[in-house]
């Protein structure tokens, strides 16, 4: 009988050991995980920060002019945009197609918007 209560406590001493190493094990795993994707979550904003502000230039390309010319006039547009449907959304590859209307709203015929607006990280498939 003794010897059965030996073998039980082992056992059991075993599984703990077993349980504990497992949990640490996942601990780790976690903790790497979360950071990783903590960091890269954080560069990607600087990223976009960077390539969004007025103020700043991105790393391999030259500052714009920020002050305005002598004699410069500027008129003020404003822009909107409704997103009319989502058509697919890749998450593998990062990639969605959207239907939306943008809108632009000026006075005076100095200026088209429309007619050289950028996207940043895209592409215009289409445009009515």
């Amino acid at each position: 009988m003794e010897s059965k209560n030996r073998f039980v406590y082992l056992y059991n001493k075993q599984i703990i050991i077993w349980a504990a190493i497992v949990v640490i094990l996942a601990s780790c795993i976690g903790y790497y995980t979360v950071s990783t994707l903590r960091k890269n979550k954080d560069y990607d904003l600087a990223e976009d920060y960077m390539r969004m502000s007025p103020d700043l230039t991105e790393p391999g390309l030259t500052p714009g002019d920020r002050a305005l010319p002598p004699g410069a006039d500027p008129i003020r547009v404003l822009t909107g945009i409704y997103v009319d449907r989502i058509e697919d959304i890749n998450l593998k590859d990062s990639k969605w197609l959207a239907s939306f209307y943008l809108w632009f709203q000026w006075r005076g015929k100095k200026v088209n918007p429309a007619a050289n607006f950028q996207i940043i990280n895209g592409e215009v498939l289409s445009k009515e």
